[in-house]
């Protein structure tokens, strides 16, 4: 299998240096309390006195050695693989440490670590005979059947397997973050809006003089005509008389998506978020979110004037509650709001909520939530460094 591997790669691991921490042997635990509580008493009693660059910032050289195939078609031939050695491929290595947590009376430092690994051109390996080898462009393609070879050509191994997987779906993660934050959030608000627009349309419909089951009847297609009126008010088109008697139901509550059996309905939480992100009425449109939604015509001009009613409906009041907002440029207590919605958890200190959101001050890669750093071309995702930074003192 052919690897075209880039030159760096970023590993991120998590260390906790305990007495506790499975991870260590008891001597070597002993050992590590016994280091910090003797510079505890030589005077490291703060963690700013633990902020020392030859600690936190340590850089080393790895040599890194592979089998690449030279018949990989052998297999299907009958014919013996040959493997040739190929190395070394070194690496400068660079280990960056952030202190978490610092106990001076327990004499524990908690702290985070990540490893990055750059290709060094200029570096030598010198072998048992003493002979120095140049190292191998990290650029170079390798040939093997087996994965792990080509990982730990990049100096990956199983840690890079790992860590690769949380960073992928760490940006699947902070996508569906923003866009519940930025959509989600609106559109549970919008259908809560929408929802009690019914009951107003039958308050008005009894004072007319219609008892209280007619009301209640005739309220969700009194609501759909009012957006349609609306929407006529400012369009300037000629009133096309649609009826929305057989289909209100529908629109407001019954609708589902057939694939999945979710409520998308206007009253329902995605509903408003749904019509708005398919965009207004169009020959495409319209018949894909009528079949959806459930109204039709055989005029076509008809059809669309629902369709743009059902679209000024959901799209207006999602809009008004917010509804695709940059994120970056809310305000806090926006923020505060549309996380609480999310997520259930409502965060009333200011400091913790950017914090969480956009990442603590001077963390380098940025470890906030809906945030992102570039190491070298490769997008860091800020809630794998936040979570990886959670499991470090849990």
């Amino acid at each position: 299998m052919n690897r075209n591997k880039s030159i760096a790669m970023m590993l991120t691991g998590i260390i906790l240096v305990s007495l506790n921490m499975f991870v260590l042997t008891g001597v070597v635990a002993s050992n590590v309390q016994a280091g910090v509580e003797e510079l505890i008493v030589d005077g490291r009693d703060d963690a700013s006195d633990w902020e020392d660059e030859e600690w936190l910032v340590q850089t080393s050289e790895r040599s890194y050695f592979a089998y690449n195939l030279t018949n990989p078609g052998a297999s299907l031939n009958d014919e013996v693989a040959v493997f040739e050695k190929m190395g070394p491929f070194i690496y400068t290595v660079t280990t960056t440490k952030e202190i978490l947590d610092f106990d001076a009376k327990g004499g524990t430092i908690t702290y985070s670590e990540y490893d990055s690994f750059d290709w060094c051109e200029n570096c030598t390996w010198t072998d048992d005979d003493g002979e120095k080898h140049a190292s191998v462009s990290g650029d170079y393609e390798l040939t093997n059947a087996n994965i792990l070879w080509n990982t730990q050509r990049m100096a990956g191994v199983a840690t890079g397997i790992t860590y690769g997987e949380t960073f992928a779906k760490a940006g699947f993660t902070q996508m569906m973050l923003i866009n519940d934050m930025q959509n989600r959030a609106p559109s549970i608000w919008a259908s809560e809006k929408i929802d009690l627009m019914a009951p107003g349309a039958s308050a008005a419909l009894q004072q007319a003089g219609y008892d209280e089951a007619t009301a209640d009847a005739m309220a969700p297609a009194a609501v759909l005509k009012g957006a349609y009126d609306n929407w006529l008010a400012q369009s300037g088109a000629a009133d096309a008389s649609p009826d929305f008697a057989a289909s209100a139901q529908s629109i407001l509550y019954d609708a589902v998506d057939p694939s999945t059996g979710i409520c998308i309905a206007l009253t329902c939480d995605i509903g408003p978020m749904l019509v708005a992100g398919m965009g207004e009425p169009s020959e495409t449109t319209t018949p894909v979110r009528a079949a959806l939604f459930g109204y039709s015509s055989t005029d076509p001009v008809v059809l669309t004037h629902m369709d743009w009613a059902v679209y000024a409906l959901a799209g207006t009041t999602f809009a008004v509650n917010g509804g695709g907002a940059d994120l970056a440029t809310a305000s806090n207590a926006s923020l505060r709001e549309r996380l609480a919605e999310v997520s259930g958890v409502d965060i009333a200190n200011p400091v913790a909520l950017n914090n969480i959101l956009w990442g603590t001050e001077g963390s380098s890669p940025n470890n906030g939530i809906l945030s992102v750093s570039d190491f070298q071309g490769i997008p860091l995702y800020g809630v794998a460094l936040f979570l990886l930074g959670a499991q470090s003192v849990l």
